[in-house]
């Protein structure tokens, strides 16, 4: 079987996705309009993937039903992935049918279980919102970031009209998932690292309405 190639962005294919939680969105991807929004935030990812040449160690935090792992797959030779939910070996199982291999674990984004500096690279897409704690993921996530190496985190804006365009295109209420959380996402990488690169999407209409915000974080130089 192959991956799905949306837009350039090799994506699980929707019949292997894996329901993790009551939470999880992963299908949304393959809705109409509401999907070509989902995607921005991996095509974000890739572009900046791309940018910055391939990872030896990649770790996604918040992998969910393993929707971006074929990406992220061809981007590093050893590829990890976190979660809290307990369903790590079904979607190990479902990668394997399009031949993406992976080392998935459950675990908890505010205490990660890898050592300091494991990673050349921490990817986090829309994964930050749902931690109880934002300062803390953002610490561990910076933590275990090779000295020259890059986490790059999606995070949905926080706009009253977004949140009414979700409404109206899922019956869902942002706030009732988030709980305020999404405005801690920032300032909590700032304070844990530094942000060298910031992208608001989509181009264009961003600087007035941004759905995502794409971060580029470092550690922070001594």
């Amino acid at each position: 079987m192959n991956v799905s190639g949306r837009r350039g962005v090799r994506l699980l294919p929707r019949e292997l996705l894996v329901k993790t939680n009551p939470l999880d969105q992963g299908d949304w991807v393959y809705r109409p309009v509401l999907g070509e929004v989902e995607r921005m935030r991996f095509r974000v990812i890739a572009s900046m993937l791309r940018a910055r040449g391939r990872s030896r160690r990649l770790l996604e935090v918040g992998y969910g039903s393993g929707i971006l792992l074929p990406e992220l797959a061809h981007a590093c030779d050893e590829l990890h992935g976190i979660d809290v939910h307990e369903r790590a070996a079904e979607v190990t199982r479902q990668l394997a049918r399009v031949d993406v291999t992976a080392r998935l674990v459950t675990g908890d984004a505010c205490a990660l279980p890898y050592h300091d500096a494991s990673f050349d690279t921490v990817v986090v897409v829309s994964a930050m919102e749902f931690v109880p704690d934002v300062a803390a993921a953002a610490r561990e996530v910076v933590r275990v970031l090779s000295p020259d190496g890059v986490a790059l985190v999606v995070t949905p804006g926080n706009s009253p009209v977004l949140d009414l365009g979700l409404k109206l295109l899922t019956g869902e209420r942002a706030e009732d998932t988030f709980e305020g959380r999404r405005a801690q996402v920032v300032p909590a990488f700032r304070a844990a690292g530094d942000i060298v690169e910031e992208r608001l999407l989509p181009p264009g209409i961003a600087r007035v309405l941004p759905v995502y915000r794409a971060l580029a974080v470092r550690r922070r130089a001594a």
